[in-house]
C-alpha cells in the first residue's frame, strides 16, 4: 500500500477540517464590509454587505425619471425586489396597499428613492438558425434550402412570430426615480 499521515488541523468554532493550518485559522474569523466596515454574517459569500452591494449597483446604474423611462423604453417592465410589474404605477400601488400599518407606508415613503427598469429581448424563431442547424445535423454532403424554400419559411415564421412570439424582461441596469412627491401621493392613495 502507498499510504502516507497527513496532519490536519480543524476549526474549534465551526468543526471544519483543513490540511492548512492558515485556512483552519481564518475559518471562523470575523469578516467586514469593504465599503462600510460592519462585520459580515459567518458565511457570507462577498466581502461586501448587501446593502453596499445594492448601493454599487445603483450607482453603476443609469439613472433616469419616470417620464424619460416610459418615453425610452415604453412598455418595458418594472423591477422592485425580486418581482416584476407591468409598469412603475402598478408597482406603486403593489408596494404601497401590501403595507399594513401607517408605520409601513412611512418607512416607504421615506426608502423608496427608485425602482429599477427592465431590458427587453425578443424570442423568435430565426430562419437561418434554423437551416444553419439543419444543414450541420443533416449528416449530408449536398444538403442546402434553394431561395423559394428559403423564403417561403422566412415569410412563414414572420407570420409564426407576430403570432406567437414573446418578450422576455431581465433587470436592467436603469435606475427609475421616484420623486418623493410621488411616494407620498402613492401614500395618500
Amino acid at each position: 500500500m502507498n499510504v502516507e499521515e497527513t496532519k490536519a488541523y480543524k476549526c474549534k468554532n465551526s468543526g471544519t477540517t483543513y490540511l492548512d493550518k492558515d485556512f483552519a485559522e481564518k475559518c471562523c474569523k470575523s469578516k467586514y464590509c469593504d465599503d462600510c466596515g460592519i462585520e459580515l454574517p459567518y458565511k457570507w459569500y462577498s466581502t461586501i454587505c448587501e446593502s453596499c452591494s445594492e448601493k454599487r449597483y445603483f450607482n453603476k446604474s443609469i439613472q433616469m425619471s419616470i417620464e424619460k423611462y416610459n418615453e425610452k423604453y415604453p412598455n418595458n417592465m418594472v423591477f422592485h425586489n425580486d418581482t416584476y410589474y407591468s409598469d412603475v404605477d402598478e408597482c406603486l400601488e403593489s408596494l404601497f396597499d401590501n403595507c399594513d400599518t401607517e408605520d409601513e407606508i412611512k418607512e416607504l415613503v421615506e426608502t423608496l428613492e427608485y425602482i429599477y427598469g427592465t431590458e427587453s429581448d425578443k424570442i423568435e424563431l430565426d430562419g437561418d438558425s434554423i437551416i444553419e442547424d439543419m444543414e450541420v445535423n443533416s449528416n449530408l454532403e449536398d444538403f442546402s434550402v434553394d431561395d423559394v424554400g428559403y423564403k417561403e419559411l422566412n415569410n412563414f415564421l414572420n407570420e409564426w412570430n407576430k403570432k406567437y412570439g414573446t418578450t422576455s424582461y431581465s433587470q436592467g441596469k436603469i435606475a427609475i426615480l421616484i420623486p418623493r412627491e410621488i411616494r407620498e401621493e402613492y401614500a395618500r392613495s
